[in-house]
């Protein structure tokens, strides 16, 4: 249980900091060279992505602690919440690397002109 409470802790310190990264991105879009706007969207959008991964296994680690915190899922909340793991693991943590590797991309094309 302590272990799960640690996670639970750490997963919400990742979904407040991933938030404050993304508004700083975009503030400091406005200060930053039109060359790189490409390559700073590709990172925001990066790191929605892994946002969305954190919200996930947040639900996951919630339904753990408290099992009946999740009851508007209704009677199958397992199949759902294993169905959301399964599908931030195969779909959303490669779209993250896809993006963060676009966004280097960007940023060296960038650099190098």
């Amino acid at each position: 249980m302590v272990v799960e409470n640690f996670a639970f802790g750490i997963e919400i310190v990742t979904i407040v900091l991933l938030f404050f990264i993304m508004v700083l991105l975009v503030k400091n879009r406005e200060f930053e060279r039109v060359e790189f706007d490409k390559a700073v969207n590709a990172l925001l959008f990066g790191f929605l992505f892994y946002m969305m991964v954190s919200v996930i296994n947040l639900l996951q680690i919630l339904h753990v602690l408290y099992p009946e915190s999740l009851g508007f899922f209704g009677e199958n909340v397992e199949f759902y919440v294993t169905s959301l793991l399964t599908a931030s693991n195969l779909v959303l943590l490669p779209f993250f690397g896809v993006c963060l590797f676009v966004s280097v991309m960007f940023a060296r094309d960038a650099l190098s002109d």
